[in-house]
């Protein structure tokens, strides 16, 4: 009986009020991304812009994150939002991510715990000027773990980031996407 009354409340509450639905793609022109590496020789090279050392792929929304070796070793995914069109006090009542696997030509399947988190950057950032050594600080608050992968070619779809999105939308001047970084 209460699952019943709670239904039909929903359903009112979504009859009586507006609702905005925003796509945030790369036809829209509403998204950067970009991902960093320690990794030296390229700690100090842009992968969100075309050049000789990414073969191309910038032309993906690559938000992968990876360690290997030593914790100096690490690859960290970044993905921002132009949320102008959405107002300041708007009240964010469901936002979902989804992350697809890539097949990356010439690399091995990746092993390992893959767990990782999504977290709340909080500095502006340039897509074709980020690099490892001027990468911006994250929030903790609000962030969300990813669990492991079942498998080597698993989709994340429908991530649950609404409160980051909120924070986001609450904060724009210290909100500037998300950062994947592995747990």
């Amino acid at each position: 009986m209460t699952r019943i009354i709670f239904i039909a409340i929903l359903f009112m509450s979504i009859k009586l009020q507006a609702q905005t639905t925003v796509l945030f793609n790369p036809q829209n022109n509403n998204v950067k991304d970009a991902w960093i590496w320690s990794y030296d020789p390229f700690e100090n090279i842009n992968f969100g812009e075309s050049n000789a050392s990414n073969s191309g792929l910038n032309n993906v929304i690559r938000s992968e994150c990876w360690e290997w070796g030593t914790p100096n070793d690490t690859i960290r995914g970044l993905l921002g939002f132009d949320f102008s069109s959405i107002p300041s006090g708007a009240n964010i009542i469901d936002a979902k991510l989804s992350l697809f696997y890539f097949a990356n030509p010439g690399f091995t399947m990746q092993t390992g715990d893959n767990e990782l988190l999504v977290q709340r950057i909080n500095q502006n950032w340039s897509e074709t000027g980020i690099v490892w050594t001027n990468q911006p600080t994250v929030s903790t608050t609000n962030q969300v773990t990813v669990p492991a992968s079942t498998s080597s070619t698993q989709d994340y779809l429908d991530i649950n980031v609404t409160n980051l999105v909120q924070d986001m939308i609450g904060n724009p001047e210290s909100s500037d996407g998300f950062m994947f970084k592995m747990l």
